[in-house]
């Protein structure tokens, strides 16, 4: 029994199909989650830039990854804001207009590493911090999308086909439908942890 954990920054830049290859993990991961907030910088920094941005993305596989985003134009005098979910990416930026204007995908877990592909290239370069999860404790995983109720009360999803040990959540603006934008910044994210007598959980919001 083994988890093995690596924590990664790196920068996506580059035009589209630009592939980014990183090594030194030490083993080949499982899962692995992104996230960004859009700061042209490959260093701690503060930046008040023209736009914010916020992404958060998660990758099983090639074909099973998600990412959550949001954007919030700087200094105008009514709101100026978008967010968005999407199922092909697990970095995303969106423009003043609404529409993505910047992603990456995922490739592939190597053996020493990971891959991501820049699909659209970014209006500017993105740092992107990566936590990479593996080893023998890590022996399912699944990615997928629910639709909450709206009303309080218990609601079982049965759509993994397994008990999870961890969950992660991420939501974007309201009444969300994946790869629409919402003229909100609205962002959640939520993390929940079985344990042997209780599940744990907690969430951060923004908008």
């Amino acid at each position: 029994m083994a988890l093995r954990s690596f924590v990664d920054q790196f920068t996506l830049t580059g035009v589209a199909t630009t592939q980014i290859a990183r090594t030194g993990y030490g083993f080949t991961p499982k899962v692995a989650l992104f996230w960004c907030v859009g700061i042209v910088s490959a260093v701690d920094a503060l930046s008040t830039a023209l736009a914010e941005r916020r992404s958060f993305g998660v990758a099983a596989s090639a074909s099973d990854r998600w990412c959550a985003a949001s954007w919030s134009n700087d200094a105008v005098a009514n709101a100026d804001a978008n967010s968005i979910l999407r199922q092909d990416s697990i970095v995303a930026t969106i423009s003043t207009a609404g529409a993505t204007d910047g992603r990456a995908d995922f490739v592939s877990f190597d053996s020493d590493g990971l891959t991501v592909i820049i699909d659209d290239a970014f209006p500017v370069d993105i740092t992107v911090m990566v936590l990479a999860l593996g080893g023998s404790d890590v022996d399912q995983v699944y990615n997928g999308t629910l639709v909450e109720p709206g009303a309080t009360g218990s609601v079982e999803y049965t759509d993994a086909g397994f008990r999870p040990d961890l969950v992660f959540f991420a939501a974007a603006g309201s009444n969300a439908i994946v790869d629409v934008a919402n003229n909100d910044s609205s962002l959640s994210l939520g993390v929940a942890a079985r344990t042997t007598t209780a599940a744990t959980n907690a969430c951060w919001a923004g908008g």
